[in-house]
């Protein structure tokens, strides 16, 4: 009880000076800094009505402040009750008397400016795929303090986006997207303003190719350019890669045209990134209509041409003797020769042209040689 007493008359003591009570500290109610910036706070003293400045000044300076930071990230305070701002954010300074019961608080709040947004240069969408995406502005720095963004798309039949910044894709083309950032100032009301924009790529992906039928049959030394539909019509790049799986039975060109190189099997496939479509190509040797052998057309089998030396021969004797005209010779093959196949066969048809299943309307082959009709008739 004792200490108790000896330790009241010590605090009251302390609170007096020349009879003057000390008996509240003050400071100011808030305070604001820019990050970087440092700023002293001035405490008041109050004392009995009847204490004027000067004896209130000489009880205060025989108090001892302890000043202290209710977040450090954000501001530092020394024992002079200098404040540093750290970061950006809210803090409480407080100076209280020692051993005493009075203290004060200022609630300090610290900005850091914005000089710049940070978006995105381009972003990429699909209209059939990733159709969407997040602008993900950002203040520059990172930590500046009380901003806001507004966004605004400058064709929204390209691209729209809403209040969130997130873009939706809507048909092909290209358009910017502004990112606007505002800055709340010191009385409230913003008055920093920077904008930011981003080019937005709109394309639709194919889906899918397809050749008119999946297979054909094509003669050797024959070409066809091949026909192939690509889905959707919308589809942005269309470029399509060609490729034979066996170029000694057939070739293919950029431009999709297959040339019958010798008989065999190969698979013509079309691509467009990892979208393709296969075709499977029979090339079979050319058959000769007049002797049914391969490898040769009427043009030039050497059994015909003996045939019509021949004949030629068997007329010019008749016609020496006065004989009159003799009969033709029989062609020397000793087998009948095959029937002609479709399209017109013999020396004096037409050139063949049929086409192959997996082509277009008037992509067809073209038979071998000088009209002969020798092409193959591709298998259905």
């Amino acid at each position: 009880m004792k200490r108790m007493l000896a330790l009241a008359a010590v605090l009251a003591l302390l609170l007096t000076a020349c009879g003057v009570e000390i008996t509240s500290v003050g400071l100011p109610a808030q305070l604001r800094l820019e990050k970087g910036q440092t700023g002293p706070l001035t405490v008041e003293y109050g004392a009995g009505e009847d204490a004027t400045e000067e004896e209130i000044a000489k009880a205060a300076a025989k108090l001892t402040l302890v000043w202290s930071s209710s977040d450090e990230t954000v501001a530092t305070v020394d024992q002079t009750g200098l404040v540093t701002a750290v970061g950006g954010g809210e803090a409480e300074i407080t100076a209280a008397v020692e051993d005493g019961e009075l203290s004060a608080v200022c609630a300090v709040r610290v900005a850091v400016p914005a000089e710049g947004v940070t978006v995105p240069k381009t972003l990429d969408l699909v209209v059939n795929g990733e159709a969407s995406g997040a602008l993900k502005a950002a203040p520059a720095p990172q930590d500046a303090t009380e901003v806001a963004f507004t966004y605004e798309s400058a064709d929204p039949a390209i691209a729209t986006v809403d209040e969130k910044g997130t873009v939706t894709a809507v048909a092909n083309g290209e358009t910017e997207i502004t990112t606007t950032l505002t800055q709340t100032g010191a009385e409230g009301e913003p008055d920093t303003v920077r904008t930011g924009t981003t080019r937005v790529v709109v394309t639709t992906k194919v889906e899918s190719l397809a050749f008119d039928k999946g297979e054909g049959t094509l003669t050797t030394g024959n070409s066809t350019t091949m026909k192939v539909t690509v889905l959707p019509e919308s589809a942005g790049d269309q470029t399509i890669t060609w490729k034979s799986s066996d170029e000694s039975v057939a070739t293919v060109d950029a431009d999709g045209k297959v040339k019958a190189v010798k008989a065999g099997t190969a698979t013509i496939t079309a691509s467009i990134g990892d979208v393709s479509a296969e075709y499977a190509l029979t090339v079979r040797d050319v058959t000769c209509s007049y002797c049914g052998k391969t490898g040769h057309t009427s043009s030039s089998c050497p059994t015909k041409a003996a045939d019509e030396k021949a004949a030629a021969q068997a007329a010019q004797a008749a016609q020496n003797t006065g004989g009159g005209t003799a009969a033709p010779g029989a062609p020397s093959n000793p087998d009948p020769a095959p029937n002609p196949q479709p399209g017109g066969g013999g020396s004096s048809g037409g050139n063949f042209g049929e086409q192959i299943p997996g082509l277009g309307d008037n992509q067809v082959v073209t038979g071998g040689g000088n009209g002969d009709g020798s092409g193959e008739v591709p298998d259905l």
